[in-house]
């Protein structure tokens, strides 16, 4: 059983104007029912399957990978680590965190545990509602990610079981 010390919410708002990639529709939202006509509110949603806060699963990059719906809800749910490599990527959209980077958070806070997540801190999601700086000028991407190096250390090395972006909050810096 895992304990929760404290539950952090890492989502943001879906908005109509937010950083999209590129060439994927902006959502939308149309009010179909409404309390005064119909007794309760609803809206139909058109929205791409990875607009937000969302996951990928193995089937986004690997043919034949599990789809979101078959990833175990077990995995889902887990301790995670904030790795804050914010500084680093300030002016710096191409920054890939490091094997280096990895080792000088466990040099503080101990070594990334296995079973838990790890979320990326770059500062990004401050650009969220800036299409260029969010993601670089259309066709020609540009944003802060992980390396390969890092990934496999974190997840062949360590066990972790996702490895995700985060946007900063009081409770998760």
């Amino acid at each position: 059983m895992i304990s929760v010390e404290r539950v952090v919410d890492l989502t943001r708002p879906i908005t109509t104007d937010m950083a999209m990639w590129p060439g994927t529709p902006a959502p939308s939202f149309e009010t179909r029912v409404t309390v005064e006509e119909n007794g309760f509110f609803a809206r139909l949603w058109h929205l791409w399957e990875h607009t937000g806060t969302h996951i990928d699963a193995p089937a986004h990059f690997i043919p034949g990978g599990i789809t979101v719906e078959s990833l175990p809800l077990a995995g889902l749910v887990c301790p995670a680590v904030v790795i804050d490599v914010a500084d680093r990527c300030e002016g710096e959209p191409d920054y890939a965190v490091s094997t280096g980077d990895v080792t000088r958070f466990e040099a503080e806070y101990g070594k990334v545990p296995a079973g838990s997540a790890t979320l990326i801190r770059s500062g990004w999601d401050a650009l969220g509602d800036d299409h260029e700086r969010f993601m670089g000028p259309a066709g020609d991407l540009h944003f802060p990610g992980i390396g390969e190096e890092a990934a496999r250390l974190l997840v062949e090395d360590r066990g972790v079981l996702g490895i995700g972006a985060a946007q900063p909050c009081d409770e998760a810096a």
